[in-house]
């Protein structure tokens, strides 16, 4: 941008423009390792019925990438089991299955990418009084330079 000469006006954010030497430009988006994710969702003693379980929303800033997602159902009593994410407002299903045996994990991996808001839910379906379900999901998180 001609004429810029400080970083200092308002069209510049941190994060987001640099010296290069010459002049002021906008950098390329910088992503970084931050941290990584571990999350468990366990859901005890649930009431009987069908339900959603969701796991934490994405906090701005950062983008989180799922490697390994999966629940286990304690009891076979259920007769639907989904695991899946919520990716800029759309339900996705990740994998679902009808064949249930208790204390077989159910999982997914690979790389599954949620930014701001996103998260990751399971459902299940036919629940008796007093079912348990443990899950977990593993991944990293990378922040995003704004």
């Amino acid at each position: 941008m001609p004429g810029i000469t400080t970083p200092t006006e308002p069209y510049f954010k941190d994060g987001v423009w640099g010296w290069d030497g010459t002049v002021w430009r906008k950098l390329p988006l910088v992503w970084g390792f931050s941290d990584t994710y571990g999350e468990s969702a366990d859901d005890m003693n649930v009431a009987a019925g069908d339900r959603f379980k969701n796991y934490g929303p994405v906090p701005a800033g950062e983008v989180w990438v799922v490697t390994f997602f999966q629940v286990t159902p304690v009891q076979a009593n259920i007769t639907r089991l989904q695991l899946g994410a919520n990716v800029g407002g759309v339900s996705c299903a990740l994998l679902e299955t009808g064949t249930i045996v208790a204390d077989e994990s159910i999982g997914v991996s690979g790389q599954i990418i949620l930014a701001k808001d996103d998260y990751l839910f399971y459902y299940y379906a036919g629940a008796l009084v007093n079912d348990d379900f443990y899950s977990s999901a593993v991944g990293y998180k990378m922040k995003i330079a704004e």
